[in-house]
């Protein structure tokens, strides 16, 4: 698979986020767009339909710039598939045994 800047972009975000805090495992929200296939009736639907979906990234210390990008990009595609879920529910799918606030700051 190719490497996204969106995922370039990401990690550079969750390192500074990583960073600031602390922490190695970090929780942050991106906005996706909502019309996935799976929803019924989607492509008839009007309006706008983005969502804020969590992003876990646990960066390890020794892994390479682009294995680090590339592992953030697989989880993010995987969780994407989520993206037409509430925000509660996606908890349960993106960031499962996070404690605390699911996210303080959006991409």
């Amino acid at each position: 698979n190719e490497l996204t800047l969106f995922s370039v972009i990401q990690l550079a975000w969750a390192c500074v986020l990583s960073v600031r805090s602390g922490l190695r495992d970090v929780v942050y929200g991106a906005t996706v767009s909502g019309r996935s296939a799976e929803v019924p009736g989607v492509e008839s639907m009007v309006g706008l339909f983005i969502n804020s979906l969590p992003v876990r990234a646990s960066l390890d210390p020794e892994a390479s710039v682009e294995d680090a990008a590339r592992a953030l990009q697989a989880a993010f595609r995987e969780d994407d598939l989520h993206g037409h879920l509430a925000l509660g529910e996606l908890r349960k799918h993106c960031a499962p045994g996070h404690q605390g606030r699911l996210f303080d700051s959006l991409l």
